[in-house]
C-alpha cells in the first residue's frame, strides 16, 4: 500500500510485475489517501476489489464521512448516478476538517485526487491543475521530469 505521494497506475503495474518476475508471486499494489489531520488514513482499497485498484484512491474508510464542495461557492457538489462527480475540493468528518484536496467520487464511492487548491493555478479564468501539465509534458519521449509552478 502507498500512501505518501501520488502513485501512478504504470510504477503500480511496474511494481507488481517486478513482484512476478522476481518471486513468482501475485502481489498487488494500491493507493491509499489520508493526511496528518485524518491521523492518517481516510480512504482504501477493500481487499476484497483488487480490480479497482487503478480507479484512484479507493473508497472511504469507516467512521469516516466525506462531501465534495465547490470551492469557490461552498456549495456540494452533486454526486451523479451515471458518473464521477465535478472534481470538487473533499471535506472530511470523523473528527476530521478541509483537506484543500481535489478529487471526484464514482458511483460505486470510489475516489481520485486530482490536484490541491493551492496549487491550482487560475489563468484567464481557467482552473490549471499542474499535476496535469506534469502528466502532458512527461508523456513527451524527450521529458524526463516536470515541476509546473503558478507565477
Amino acid at each position: 500500500m502507498s500512501a505518501a505521494a501520488p502513485l501512478t497506475n504504470e510504477l503500480s503495474s511496474a511494481l507488481e510485475a517486478k513482484f512476478k518476475e522476481l518471486c513468482d508471486t501475485e502481489v498487488f499494489c494500491t493507493q491509499s489517501w489520508g493526511l496528518t489531520e485524518t491521523s492518517p488514513m481516510a480512504t482504501a482499497i477493500p481487499n476484497d476489489r483488487m480490480d479497482k485498484r487503478e480507479s484512484g484512491v479507493g473508497c472511504i474508510t469507516y467512521n469516516m464521512e466525506f462531501r465534495f464542495v465547490d470551492p469557490e461557492t461552498m456549495a456540494d457538489v452533486a454526486i451523479k448516478s451515471y458518473r464521477s462527480t465535478e472534481p470538487a475540493e473533499i471535506w472530511c468528518r470523523g473528527p476530521n476538517f478541509r483537506t484543500g484536496d481535489i478529487g471526484a467520487i464514482d458511483k460505486e464511492g470510489y475516489i481520485a485526487i486530482q490536484d490541491r487548491i493551492k496549487e491550482m493555478i487560475k489563468y484567464k479564468g481557467l482552473q490549471v491543475i499542474p499535476s496535469e501539465l506534469e502528466g502532458k509534458l512527461i508523456d513527451h519521449p524527450d521529458i524526463e521530469d516536470a515541476g509546473v509552478v503558478g507565477m
